[in-house]
């Protein structure tokens, strides 16, 4: 977890779902940030699970990527991770 006393030092995860069409049918960002003082804690995680409309059948891609954001700085990605899920399951 970011930490610093200038600024806003953020750990930001993106997760999106999309059908085949490549329309976005799941959208979801968790920002954790020194200024909400809503930190993980050293040698521990966080798991989120989220509940995604779908029709049964049919195949979606999933991509998740956690990035590093600091005020006037680009951002950094961390981690990523792309999969696909089915339907209805």
């Amino acid at each position: 977890m970011p930490t610093g006393k200038y600024g806003d030092y953020r750990i930001v995860l993106n997760t999106e779902a999309k059908d085949a069409d490549g329309k976005t049918i799941f959208s979801k960002e968790e920002i954790f940030s020194t200024l909400k003082k809503n930190g993980v804690p050293p040698q521990n995680s966080v798991i989120f699970e989220y509940t995604i409309s779908s029709e049964a059948g049919k195949r979606y891609r999933v991509n998740s990527i956690l990035f590093y954001k600091m005020e006037g700085k680009p951002d950094q990605t961390v981690a990523s991770w792309s999969g696909e899920i089915e339907g209805g399951k």
